[in-house]
């Protein structure tokens, strides 16, 4: 891009790009990437940050299981597609989710004008996950942590200060 006092030139692409963090509505093999219990406004709940490779890019999306009673169903459904147990007195170690798959389907979403992907459903991966998704993911992953120790700028909308 060329400025000067008064004038700027650039190229601006004839489609819109989608932002990094934005995957389109679908079903998707997700691998658990890091697991976190937070406090929330009325109830405590684990974030997942889901991974999954779409063209070649490592989209992130977040699923949140909350821990109030009336919302645990949805954590069950979760621990379930995990292949772990899902009911009864459990202790849920947050450091065993990662690495574990999925199978989820993402819809868009719109909160106060912005489109965002969220997980719609959960269940259990029917179908191997092929061993160099699994390497692309991770070198990819490693892409993604060395950028954002280099960068100023947020790694994903969650970080985003508006």
């Amino acid at each position: 891009m060329a400025t000067d006092d008064r004038r700027v030139t650039l190229n601006i692409p004839e489609e819109d790009e989608a932002p990094p963090w934005y995957l389109p509505g679908g079903t998707y093999a997700f691998r658990v990437d890091r697991a976190e219990l937070k406090e929330g406004p009325k109830a405590d709940y684990v974030e997942l940050s889901l991974e999954t490779l779409y063209t070649g890019q490592r989209k992130v999306v977040l699923e949140r299981w909350s821990l109030a009673p009336k919302a645990v169903w949805r954590m069950r459904r979760g621990l379930k597609a995990l292949g772990l147990q899902a009911s009864g007195k459990i202790t849920l170690e947050l450091d065993k989710l990662e690495g574990l798959w999925l199978e989820a389907d993402v819809v868009d979403d719109e909160y106060k004008g912005r489109v965002k992907s969220v997980v719609d459903d959960i269940r259990p991966l029917e179908a191997a996950v092929p061993a160099e998704w699994v390497g692309q993911l991770d070198a990819l992953k490693q892409k993604d942590r060395e950028a954002e120790e280099a960068s100023d700028e947020p790694a994903n909308e969650e970080d985003l200060p508006f």
